[in-house]
């Protein structure tokens, strides 16, 4: 009789869990900002050359990412950069660009149909620039994909400011002038 009760409250705690992800969202979408005391095509140095990105790229740090490679192209759409390691390999390619507004970009993960989604945008202030990082996309994975969606925030949100602050730290240590 033990075993019975113990075997239905771990049915009803397995089909709780499966209606709980057929029922949850599996897309997640992913802001922060930074004020940043520079102008915006002066972020952009930083942001849109990929060469850069390894000085502040966060999950090269946090999760051991063992090469970032630029590829024959490193400016504009259709700059690609990529990398091995952990947790796998994967690509960024810049679609859009601009020195006064922003970025796009898709990243592409070994092993993942379709491609997450980020943005840069520069929202130009009399202080500098307020830099925004968007990033979104879907889970795929049946069953599971709407929690990692749900905690995706927790689990990537601090890596993200993370990316942020270094960028900041970059931009407003760099001497360089910029003339118009």
């Amino acid at each position: 009789m033990y075993i019975k009760t113990i075997l239905k409250v771990a049915a009803v705690f397995i089909g709780c869990f499966i209606a709980g992800g057929l029922l949850l969202p599996a897309e997640f979408e992913l802001s922060r900002s930074i004020a940043i005391a520079a102008h915006p095509v002066k972020v952009h140095l930083q942001v849109g050359e990929l060469t850069q990105w390894q000085a502040w790229w966060p999950w090269d740090r946090k999760r051991g990412t063992k090469t970032l490679t630029p590829g024959p192209i490193t400016s504009g759409p259709g700059a690609t950069l990529s990398w091995t390691g952990k947790p796998r390999p994967g690509e960024v390619v810049l679609i859009k660009t601009s020195p006064t507004e922003g970025l796009e970009y898709e990243v592409l993960l070994a092993g993942n149909a379709k491609p997450y989604k980020g943005k840069f945008i520069y929202h130009a202030t009399e202080q500098g620039t307020v830099l925004e990082l968007v990033v979104s996309g879907r889970f795929e994975t049946p069953i599971t994909g709407p929690y990692l969606a749900t905690l995706c925030d927790s689990m990537h949100g601090g890596m993200l400011d993370w990316g942020l602050e270094n960028i900041k730290e970059l931009v407003e240590s760099d001497k360089r002038e910029i003339f118009f």
